[in-house]
């Protein structure tokens, strides 16, 4: 899957995670229909994130504990 928001493409392989901002035009383009998707409130993310902007533009690896959850 390809995400592209703030103007950046990134990649997402099977088993990565990767942060969509709601409030921020995105788009997605899948390879294959095979992904989940978690939805999670700003208000809930805020307190755990220094700048969840910038977070939501990095690549979470698979096998790391947060995707692990």
């Amino acid at each position: 899957m390809t995400r592209a928001q703030l103007g950046r493409d990134l990649e997402v392989n099977a088993g990565d995670a990767v942060g969509i901002l709601y409030n921020e035009p995105a788009s997605l383009r899948f390879h294959r229909l095979e992904h989940v998707m978690v939805m999670v409130p700003n208000a809930a993310m805020s307190p755990l994130v220094d700048d969840l902007e910038a977070a939501s533009t990095r690549l979470i690896p698979r096998g790391t504990e947060a995707v692990r959850l």
